[in-house]
């Protein structure tokens, strides 16, 4: 069940940086959560090398689910993004703020160097504006010069709220089940042809939405 709700940006700027983490803990701790693929995706983060990306409505989530992880993960230099990155560092990542669009040449240097010296790497790859649920190439790119596996995450919940913003970001409601779907790793080869890295972009795409399509029919069978 979704219902819709569209937060004014107040709420979002004022508000939740102050809460955000107080309220994302109490009402992560009501959340019945299954997970499928986890052994996996729990060997790479402890060694060390990924790049993790899922869509920009899911993140909430996996900022719950893998808090004290550590790593790095790519946030926008707008407004919002410097609320998100409150909410974040606070569940202990760090935030790097840049994008695809704004900011991004100097974000994807600092996050390949980052990479290559052995941090974990997080990305929404439709960020910060999207479309959504469309890869950009920014994490082509990033997986080729830092040589780093590329491991996705979706998720799904029986019952949730979904924002009317341009990502219809999501957020599961207290008591509900959520099942977490991992997948990967992604290979991107360090060299390849534009016509090629289009190719990796659209397949990445591809295993993004099949996950988050598997996730939601998790609940309607």
């Amino acid at each position: 069940m979704t219902s819709r709700h569209k937060p004014s940006r107040w709420i979002l700027r004022r508000i939740i940086p102050l809460l955000g983490p107080l309220v994302l803990r109490l009402l992560g701790a009501t959340w019945r959560i299954e997970q499928i693929g986890r052994e996996g995706h729990q060997q790479a983060i402890d060694r060390g090398r990924m790049i993790f990306a899922f869509w920009h409505q899911a993140q909430l989530v996996f900022v719950y689910t893998e808090r004290g992880q550590g790593g790095r993960i790519l946030i926008s230099q707008h407004a919002d993004g410097t609320q998100i990155a409150r909410v974040v560092e606070a569940f202990g990542f760090g935030a790097v703020r840049g994008s695809t669009t704004r900011g991004g040449s100097a974000a994807l240097r600092k996050m390949v160097r980052l990479g290559r010296a052995g941090q974990k790497l997080a990305i929404t790859p439709d960020g910060p504006r999207g479309p959504p649920h469309r890869v950009q190439r920014g994490v082509i790119t990033l997986a080729r010069l830092t040589g780093l596996p590329i491991h996705i995450g979706s998720w799904y919940a029986s019952r949730l709220w979904e924002w009317g913003t341009w990502d219809r970001f999501r957020v599961p409601k207290p008591f509900s089940r959520v099942v977490l779907i991992f997948s990967g790793p992604f290979e991107v080869p360090r060299k390849m042809t534009e016509a090629q890295e289009e190719e990796y972009r659209r397949e990445l795409e591809r295993n993004l939405q099949a996950d988050l399509e598997r996730a939601e029919a998790y609940f309607q069978r």
